[in-house]
């Protein structure tokens, strides 16, 4: 199921989707992305969520549901393919749930 038909299919079952982000640790993380993996409708509603945030340019949207989504400290940890001994970031879902939104 590809996401545009997953916000299609919308059921506010997880009305505060973002009250535990900015995500601080790792952990928290590898949460996210087994709730995105394993549960449709959470996946279904943070895409929602993701959609109503940003501004009206790209890079303004982009650093903002960035700012929302992680906290420095953690972000600092990943980079896109894992460059500097960092952790990869574009095989998780979250992020490309954010691409797929601004």
């Amino acid at each position: 199921m590809n996401s545009h038909s997953l916000q299609n299919t919308n059921v506010d079952t997880y009305p505060n989707i973002l009250e535990n982000f900015p995500l601080q640790y790792e952990m928290d993380l590898q949460n996210v992305e087994v709730k995105l993996i394993n549960d449709d409708i959470y996946k279904s509603n943070m895409l929602t969520a993701l959609s109503r945030m940003g501004g009206t340019k790209t890079d303004e949207a982009t650093k903002y549901i960035l700012k929302k989504i992680y906290t420095n400290k953690l972000a600092m940890c990943y980079s896109w393919m894992g460059g500097k001994g960092k952790k990869v970031l574009s095989t998780m879902i979250l992020p490309k749930l954010i691409i797929d939104n601004i």
